[in-house]
């Protein structure tokens, strides 16, 4: 039983970080593509061309979010996994689902509440099983922008994780305690 995650860094102009994950991960990419169509299939009632026209409509709002080296990342992911670029932003949108079938749990603790005068966050991926096999650690240095240190399904272009800034990236919402202003 394998146990740690394989990791990989990854450097380069955006395109070039999306080709270099795609190319590394391309098996569980692959893998990680038919399992998301399967999903908008049975869960969705999608064809396979309706779940990747939906992923393609929804392309702006990615952009919208993340500027345009987010769109050239997928398209290097989608030159370096061999897939079209409707296949790798369906890997980031999951259509067909309007939910995620895990349930992730995240924590962060304000300055004033830590031992060490610190923020803290953290969050856990409660992934299926069949996910076990396929999960990774990447580092990516995308030039200009911050490095980032993040738990990946291949494919996905922000997992969870923490940039150099110390910024958390997690993939679901933080809400205060009752009662309490945080």
């Amino acid at each position: 039983m394998r146990r740690h995650f394989p990791f990989f860094e990854i450097a380069g102009e955006p395109y070039e970080v999306g080709r270099s994950h795609g190319e590394q991960l391309r098996d569980g990419i692959h893998r990680q593509l038919e399992e998301t169509l399967d999903v908008a299939r049975r869960e969705g009632g999608l064809s396979r061309q309706q779940a990747l026209d939906w992923a393609m409509e929804q392309l702006p709002k990615v952009e919208a979010l993340g500027g345009p080296a987010w769109i050239d990342e997928l398209r290097g992911l989608a030159d370096g996994a061999r897939i079209s670029l409707a296949e790798a932003a369906a890997l980031q949108v999951r259509p067909g689902t309007g939910f995620m079938p895990e349930g992730c749990t995240s924590l962060a603790v304000s300055c004033d509440a830590s031992a060490t005068g610190l923020p803290l966050g953290a969050q856990n991926r409660d992934l299926v099983p069949a996910y076990r096999g396929r999960m990774c650690v990447l580092l990516l240095r995308p030039r200009g922008r911050a490095a980032l240190l993040m738990h990946s399904v291949p494919g996905e272009l922000g997992g969870v994780g923490i940039n150099e800034h110390g910024v958390a990236v997690f993939a679901n919402s933080l809400w205060p305690k009752a009662g309490r202003n945080w």
